[in-house]
């Protein structure tokens, strides 16, 4: 086995890997629909005045918002991952070409 036949293995096992990784990552089940509870704060000025120089402010929350963010947590972690072993696929075969051929 040559120097360069090792790095384009080595290569294809980080392709492989990545490609694997990026299949996980696309794996990852999310929620289809993501309703919301809106609260609305209202001030004092909007209760006496009708109307508010700052507009309304709330907040909102869902368990499916909770779910979608952490399953997109997961995806770019699994995601990370592919990116350096695509990277090091990359790299692997630069390497090899850059030896002199034997």
């Amino acid at each position: 086995m040559t120097p360069s036949s090792i790095l384009q293995g080595a290569s294809g096992v980080c392709a492989i890997a990545a490609a694997l990784l990026w299949w996980m990552s696309a794996s990852i089940k999310t929620p289809s629909a993501f309703p919301v509870q809106v609260q609305i704060h209202v001030s004092m000025e909007m209760r006496e005045t009708g109307h508010s120089p700052s507009g309304l402010h709330g907040q909102g929350s869902s368990k499916e918002l909770d779910e979608l963010a952490e399953a997109l947590r997961r995806q770019s972690a699994w995601s990370k991952l592919a990116a350096g072993f695509a990277g090091a696929a990359s790299l692997l075969q630069v390497a090899a070409m850059a030896l002199p051929c034997q």
